[in-house]
């Protein structure tokens, strides 16, 4: 997530995000923000949500990435 300001002007059923743990806190938290502001796609049967996958060297815990 080289650029998390580009996440910009599409809509998203899901996503999933790599190795958030490991991001400066701040870019972390842009980055989700971004990715949760483009889940607006709606289709009939379509549960959108989004998976974070971390790493062992991470081990953090993200709270009020919100």
């Amino acid at each position: 997530m080289e650029k998390p300001q580009t996440i910009v002007g599409f809509k998203i059923g899901n996503a999933l995000i790599d190795e958030l743990d490991v991001m400066p806190a701040k870019k972390a938290q842009l980055a989700w923000r971004k990715i949760i502001a483009r889940m607006r796609y709606k289709v009939p049967g379509l549960r959108n949500g989004i998976d974070v996958t971390t790493t062992p060297e991470g081990f953090k815990v993200r709270k009020g990435c919100s």
